[in-house]
């Protein structure tokens, strides 16, 4: 289910709401620590300060959900990936932060083709990892290196000087999955 980084005030979605994490990360006590899973919440903080509440979805279903209800109420969202390359360029304030964390793995690869499925929040180094089992790689050398998301990668068009001979990251998507800031799923 959906998981919430402090308690979800006002996030009254049409599905399960934890707040703890079911993936075995620490669970942050807001009055106790300010910190989430381990790490300070000033990660998640943009220009104007922590946001209200840092959402960690697990489904595109969840993403929809979130998504839906902030547009509903007019929060502004910070979509966050893994929380790596968020300095500089966002918005001052921000109501929730969208991290895809949980959204992660690869689906579907098949060395043969060249191809492989797989969901935002997977971390842009462990896709590395395993495509070099296989003698390949993944043409992307993005100025943050290999520490964020698959997502963020592609969607903030991160390249490095590759990009000269194997083109952005975009040029390498067939396909993708998206959810709209109205919460509709488009494939």
């Amino acid at each position: 289910g959906l998981l919430c980084g402090r308690p979800c005030r006002g996030l009254a979605v049409d599905g399960p709401v934890h707040t703890d994490d079911r993936d075995g990360d620490r669970h942050w006590r807001w009055r106790d620590s300010r910190r989430w899973w381990g790490r300070s919440w000033g990660r998640w903080s943009s220009g104007g300060g922590a946001p209200e509440v840092v959402v960690a979805p697990a489904s595109e279903e969840e993403v929809s959900l979130v998504l839906a209800r902030a547009g509903r109420e007019g929060w502004r969202v910070l979509p966050a990936g893994m929380g790596r390359w968020l300095k500089g360029g966002g918005a001052s304030k921000v109501d929730l932060v969208l991290t895809t964390r949980r959204l992660r793995g690869m689906r579907e690869y098949e060395p043969a083709d060249l191809t492989f499925t797989a969901l935002g929040g997977a971390p842009f180094r462990e896709l590395q990892e395993a495509f070099l089992e296989r003698g390949q790689w993944l043409p992307l050398d993005p100025s943050g290196g290999r520490a964020g998301s698959l997502g963020a990668l592609v969607a903030l068009g991160l390249a490095g000087p590759l990009r000269h001979g194997f083109g952005t990251p975009r040029d390498h998507v067939l396909g993708l999955t998206l959810v709209t800031g109205d919460g509709r799923i488009l494939r």
